[in-house]
């Protein structure tokens, strides 16, 4: 357990460092393309490279992560990227006010290493702790710990709201290359996948290393032989005696599912309901405004404390019935709550006076919004998507799908203004109620009938596996 903690105490530390920096850094681009154009389109053009660094450095991360490894990816390219744009940043503050490029290969890097960190962080700790039960017994707490990455980051968040941006405040961007650095480093203490050094570095030796650290025992052979059985098992579609059929539907079923769950995020109308906090909280009364606390403080609060309670009932239950039932739940309940809002602005826009006799009804919706939606789809799409690809086929389809989601955010970023002026706030909320109902009905009727059929099985005998080795 002790190797474990350590694992995900260093990866929860990236992950918390790549947050802070990403909405940190954001907030400071919004302060500065304000003071450089008037002009909300180009604004939101300039605010929007952020995350188109994030969709490039998730769709390239499948390179480092199959050629170089899973925790060299997190050493050489992860933490080079972020400790590059956030001392671009510092630069910006101190050298270069005048150099707008500056500020925006900045963050591009910051958002870049973000997407890296989408795709390798739960790639490596999968592979190292969902190993196979007769060898390691911690398969039921494998989706807490990685959960506990996603709890990093919204702590993260919530530090980056907390800090407001002012003159003073400029050495705050050290401080996530700083503890990034110290995160890269740490992981030489660990171990690299064994998975990886067996089918992709072919260095039996070396895995033989990484198995007695993580197992902390000397009977390391019969290990590798059981663990060659279990990849084997996992790799049976690529066997030579399968054709190129079964592989292109099998890969096209697990792209399929992890396209389904990673796009459940930008389809639940996040960006719609944070649009319209401030009115909630308006309509509600004055007892919560900007000048008291910020609302973005109280959003990423919840975040943290939703995504808190998903990881602690992840470590009591542990198992994927558990994912889907919250997944489908917290679907349900997004679909609810986006039909509830949309409803309540359509009666204020037709004069319906008895809204008014229930100013607190919108505010509640969204506190049950935010809740819902970062206890379940916010949290645990991910790793439900990351689980449940099987394992030769993560680097790729990870990269390929996470694309698409930092696509959809990006999407549903820059067309909402649009949107609102075109059908209506309520016929905005309403078409987000009906792609999460679309996700809904995705996640009921083919996301869950494949994760139940999930775990291909082979037949390989002692003899098959000396032979590889």
């Amino acid at each position: 357990m002790k190797w474990q903690l350590k694992v995900v105490v260093l990866c929860g530390s990236s992950c918390l460092a790549c947050s802070f920096a990403q909405v940190y850094s954001k907030q400071q681009l919004t302060t500065v393309s304000r003071q450089l154009t008037d002009s909300p389109a180009l604004r939101a053009w300039i605010e929007m490279f952020p995350m188109a660094g994030a969709l490039l450095g998730c769709l390239l991360s499948w390179l480092p992560l199959h050629y170089l490894g899973r925790r060299a990816t997190l050493q050489l390219v992860m933490a080079p990227l972020l400790t590059a744009g956030c001392c671009l940043m510092f630069m910006f503050h101190h050298v270069a006010k005048a150099v707008s490029p500056i500020l925006l290969l900045g963050v591009t890097l910051q958002g870049a290493a973000l997407g890296v960190s989408f795709s390798a962080v739960p790639i490596y700790l999968l592979e190292i702790m969902r190993l196979p039960q007769n060898i390691y017994t911690n398969t039921k707490t494998a989706s807490a710990l990685i959960v506990t990455t996603e709890l990093s980051a919204a702590i993260g968040n919530l530090l980056a709201q907390i800090f407001l941006i002012s003159p003073n405040t400029q050495y705050l961007h050290l401080i996530p290359a700083t503890i990034m650095t110290m995160s890269a480093l740490g992981l030489c203490l660990t171990s690299e996948s064994p998975r990886w050094l067996l089918l992709f570095g072919q260095r039996v030796e070396q895995a033989k290393g990484s198995l007695h650290f993580l197992k902390g025992h000397s009977n390391t052979y019969h290990d590798i032989h059981q663990l060659l059985l279990w990849f084997q098992k996992d790799e049976e579609q690529f066997c030579a005696t399968k054709t190129n059929t079964a592989v292109v539907k099998t890969y096209l079923r697990a792209l399929s599912v992890a396209t389904c769950l990673l796009s459940l995020p930008g389809a639940s109308g996040v960006h719609i309901h944070d649009f319209y906090s401030k009115w909630v909280f308006k309509f509600a009364g004055d007892f919560i405004t900007e000048k008291t606390i910020s609302l973005s403080v109280v959003r990423a609060s919840i975040r943290v404390v939703a995504v808190g309670i998903a990881s602690g009932m992840l470590f009591v239950a542990g198992r994927s019935t558990f994912q889907c039932l919250s997944l489908i739940t917290s679907t349900a309940m997004i679909s609810i709550a986006l039909c509830a809002t949309g409803m309540c602005l359509f009666c204020l826009e037709q004069g319906e006076n008895w809204m008014w006799a229930v100013p607190w009804l919108p505010l509640v919706i969204h506190l049950l919004f935010q809740t819902v939606f970062w206890f379940g789809v916010g949290s645990q799409a991910f790793i439900t998507a990351f689980h449940f690809t099987p394992t030769p086929l993560r680097p790729s389809i990870i990269s390929l799908t996470g694309g698409l989601h930092w696509l959809l955010e990006i999407t549903a970023d820059k067309f909402l203004v649009f949107m609102i002026d075109t059908i209506h706030p309520f016929g905005t909320f309403w078409f987000y109620a009906g792609t999460s109902a679309t996700g809904l009905i995705l996640t009921v009727f083919v996301v869950v009938p494949e994760i139940n059929r999930h775990g291909p099985r082979t037949n390989v005998t002692c003899d098959d596996v000396t032979d590889v080795l």
